[in-house]
């Protein structure tokens, strides 16, 4: 009796189902973590609603923000403290911070002349030093904000032998930074192809290689026995993705404040005012920024050009492979439970 053809071939074709699966399955979830779904591709460009849906984004979307709350969200729960703190150490700034050799020393010693005539010193000199990182600081906080970098919630370190840690840049291109501080542009091809390149590579050496394009020296070189700050923390290298953070405390402060536009005139105390600057404060707040209880508040984060530009930076979920938003990483770091 002759054999059927898969009796005969069904060696070679389990094989190449074999073979060819995880070559499918990583293909798969690499066009996943790149697909787009904009509700623009779905209408001409001559139809009314697309011409309404762009006039609607030049006019209302100036500024894309996040609304964050959770129960038991008020000023009283030591997780909205820590919170609030960790995005406002992460607000992008736009202010150019001056190069190297630029004058950074700040305003010097001054006396004013007062009414009587005495002279009190208006302001004292920084310390050039602390002035100088500072400056330090936030030009290579710039530098990360231009490349877009962050963490995946694991540096991977030492995956090329080079006991580096890796970060995540723009378009998915990945970064490294040696012990002593050099940055680097990862060669290797975020695809397919790159991935078998790889794949085969530790098959036959048993190691990864981490090579690529010198961008920068981060910091100074570390001397012996000493460790470079950028590397022990990568963080210092990550991107901006919020630019500000509005808290309900923070309106009904402005609103009932002394300042404020609900501080009553009149035959009151100090604590009469604002008493009453604060019920009518909460009661245009209530609904909005306050709950019924006057307790449960929100915030309101807007997001920097670098958010903008790649929302899964920010709000991505740790699911399919993918790292976690950097909203979600603090959210985590703050002992909350990311929704």
């Amino acid at each position: 009796m002759n054999k059927t053809f898969f009796a005969r071939f069904a060696l070679p074709i389990l094989m190449l189902v074999f073979f060819t699966v995880p070559f499918a399955l990583r293909g798969a979830r690499l066009s996943f973590s790149t697909m787009k779904n904009d509700i623009k591709d779905w209408l001409p460009d001559k139809f009314d609603e697309t011409r309404e849906l762009d006039w609607f984004r030049d006019n209302f979307l100036g500024e894309q923000f996040i609304l964050v709350t959770w129960p038991g969200c008020n000023v009283e729960d030591q997780r909205y403290r820590m919170f609030v703190d960790k995005v406002r150490s992460e607000l992008h700034s736009d202010e150019v911070v001056p190069g190297e050799g630029d004058n950074q020393a700040g305003p010097a010693l001054a006396q004013v002349d007062q009414p009587d005539g005495n002279e009190v010193a208006a302001t004292a000199a920084p310390d050039p030093n602390e002035v100088e990182r500072e400056a330090l600081l936030e030009r290579i906080r710039q530098m990360g904000d231009r490349l877009s970098l962050s963490t995946t919630g694991d540096y991977a370190e030492n995956w090329g032998g080079r006991n580096e840690k890796w970060l995540l840049g723009d378009k998915d291109q990945w970064y490294f930074i040696t012990p002593d501080g050099e940055l680097y542009k990862w060669d290797g091809g975020n695809n397919l192809l790159g991935w078998a390149g790889r794949r085969l590579e530790r098959t036959f050496t048993g190691k990864n290689s981490a090579t690529g394009e010198l961008i920068t020296q981060v910091g100074a070189k570390p001397q012996a026995g000493e460790t470079n700050e950028f590397y022990s923390d990568p963080r210092k290298l990550t991107a901006r993705f919020f630019k500000t953070i509005t808290t309900g405390p923070d309106v009904l402060e402005r609103l009932a404040g002394p300042n404020g536009g609900l501080w009553p005139r009149g035959d009151y105390s100090d604590e009469e005012r604002s008493e009453i600057a604060h019920k009518l404060a909460l009661e245009r707040l209530s609904g909005a920024l306050f709950g019924p209880d006057g307790k449960q508040t929100c915030m309101i984060i807007t997001l920097s050009d670098v958010g903008r530009r790649d929302l899964k930076r920010v709000l991505g979920r740790s699911m399919h492979g993918k790292p976690p938003g950097r909203l979600q990483q603090l959210a985590s770091e703050a002992g909350l439970e990311y929704e």
